[in-house]
């Protein structure tokens, strides 16, 4: 008999004799009372934020289809906070940017990307091509703002996203050092 199935007899039996010392993770959990989570906070401030291409976490072109045979079709990129210059959040939240298809949903994404100084890692020749390019952004870094909104009769916040130039947002840390409250 090897070592391990004779240890393993002798723990089964001390646990029929109930000889058995509880694990001291079992006996921490045992007064823990679980508690409702809404979710994250809405994020309100300045981020540095790194661009991310993984799973449940994908930049690129995406096409979801629906149970009621709808499907939607966006480019998204997503960011996760490296360094919270000003707000309320902390580094590993994540941020999601969704544009459209359509004509406004790309010239939003192509002035974001300008904005962000990386306009250059893509392929902007066509529409197929930024498709094919956009999860080339992946592990670029990039300043973002954010804030959270509601819709009118909504009591549910949402979470908004705009990129930032690196010149815009050294005058916007300037302004709010300098304001005495």
């Amino acid at each position: 008999m090897d070592k391990l199935s004779l240890t393993s007899d002798v723990l089964a039996n001390l646990k029929e004799l109930g000889l058995t010392m509880p694990e001291p993770l079992d006996t921490f959990l045992a007064g823990l009372k679980p508690e409702l989570n809404d979710g994250f906070d809405v994020l309100t401030g300045i981020y540095a934020v790194v661009i991310k291409n993984e799973e449940k976490a994908e930049t690129g072109f995406l096409v979801q289809k629906w149970q009621d045979g709808n499907e939607s079709r966006r480019f998204q990129i997503t960011v996760d906070v490296t360094d919270v210059l000003k707000g309320n959040g902390n580094p590993g939240r994540r941020l999601w940017m969704r544009y459209n298809e359509d004509e406004k949903g790309v010239q939003r994404l192509v002035n974001d990307l300008f904005t962000a100084g990386l306009l250059d890692k893509i392929d902007r020749t066509s529409i197929e091509s930024l498709k094919t390019t956009l999860p080339n952004l992946t592990g670029q870094a990039m300043y973002v703002r954010a804030w959270g909104w509601k819709r009118e009769g909504d009591d549910q916040e949402k979470q908004s996203v705009s990129v930032k130039s690196e010149k815009a947002l050294k005058k916007l840390l300037a302004e709010k050092s300098s304001t005495p409250f």
